[in-house]
């Protein structure tokens, strides 16, 4: 194996310059033009849309240098042999997600908001919740039956 220098500052470098992309192009999701609408006037109201934003992400690097020893070996060789090291890293990735929440009317009676209900999330709530409360009171049966009660 070569023994070349490993140049872990532009590895570093190009770490964080993939780091400073990936904010951006997450966050950037989160600019006011993705969470309210480009006003719409019907008449005399003004229509404006809101949406929930919601952006993440991670990012993982790793590096090393020096020889390493290798705690395993194959049979015949020695147990402790001494390899050359180095290595680097990454790793990231990360999302975003949108859904309207409102419609804002600004009109002669003044402004009202009208709230987007997502039927479908509230019903997958409801029996999740529906589904957790017959599992804890099934355990709790089981508990006061085993107690003797």
């Amino acid at each position: 194996m070569s023994e070349q220098p490993v140049d872990m500052d532009r590895h570093y470098t190009r770490a964080e310059e993939i780091v400073a992309e990936l904010g951006e192009k997450l966050f950037g999701a989160a600019r006011n033009s993705a969470v309210y609408s480009q006003p719409i006037t019907q008449g005399d109201i003004l229509v404006i849309t809101a949406a929930e934003v919601v952006a993440g992400g991670g990012y993982g690097f790793a590096a090393g240098m020096g020889p390493r020893q290798r705690a395993f070996a194959a049979e015949g060789e020695e147990t402790k042999k001494e390899e050359t090291g180095a290595g680097v890293g990454g790793g990231g990735g990360g999302g975003s997600n949108a859904r309207p929440v409102a419609v804002v009317e600004v009109g002669t009676q003044g402004v009202q908001v009208h709230p987007i209900i997502d039927r479908t999330k509230l019903g997958i709530a409801l029996f999740t919740t529906l589904g957790a409360m017959c599992m804890a009171f099934m355990r709790m049966s089981r508990g006061r039956r085993e107690m003797g009660g």
